[in-house]
This record gives C-alpha cells, structure tokens and sequence, in this order.
C-alpha cells in the first residue's frame, strides 16, 4: 500500500483548535476515502502511484507537490461545465479557465486530463 502524508504547520503556528479541527476532518472524513477510492483503481491499474492529501489553493498545491515528488506525470480531472459556464462560452464565447487548463499551461511535466 502506497504510503499517506499530510503536510501539517506545528499546531503553534496553525492557530486555533477550530482550524486544526477543521483541517483533520477536511483531509480524514474527504480527503482520505477518495485518495483510497482512487488509489484501489489505480493499484488495479498496475499503476504506481503515492497517496498526498493536501489543502491549499489547488494549481499551485499541484505544482509544487508534483515538484516535491518529481512527479513525471500529472492527471487531473476537468469537472462538467456548469449550465451558465456552457451558456457564457455558446452565447457569448466566453471561457474561464479552470485547474486543470492552469495545471496544463504551468506544469514542466505532461499533463493528462480526464473527464
């Protein structure tokens, strides 16, 4: 089984129990289930892969772990298009650019995006 890290602040410099709390059950009660979720299908895969569960604006958390790791592939998921999102770029052309398009455009190593 691939090993789990958390990078964790020392509680003096994270500040009070309701933020630690919360940052315990962020990556316990989300964050772990769907790493296990994943890693099960990847491991089925014959997929090597390592679990990090991180918190932290996402396309730079990407970036830098992925640069921590030497990573020499990312695959990120590109959520469905919300109604208005679809909307705004039929009627108007108009797109926003998402995690996974800023993951792409700033990453050293290829990126894969999965629907």
């Amino acid at each position: 089984m691939p090993d789990e890290c958390s990078t964790y602040k020392p509680a003096s410099s994270r500040g009070s129990f309701k933020h630690d709390e919360i940052h315990d059950r962020l990556v316990d009660d989300l964050g772990k289930p769907i790493i296990t979720s994943v890693g099960r299908t990847l491991d089925q895969g014959g997929i090597a892969h390592k679990d990090r569960i991180e918190l932290g604006e996402p396309v730079q958390t990407i970036i830098r772990c992925a640069n921590e790791e030497r990573c020499n592939l990312i695959v990120v998921s590109e959520p469905r298009a919300g109604v208005i999102r679809r909307w705004l770029a039929r009627t108007a052309g108009l797109s926003f650019g998402s995690v996974a398009s800023n993951v792409v455009q700033l990453a050293e190593v290829p990126v894969i995006v999965v629907k």
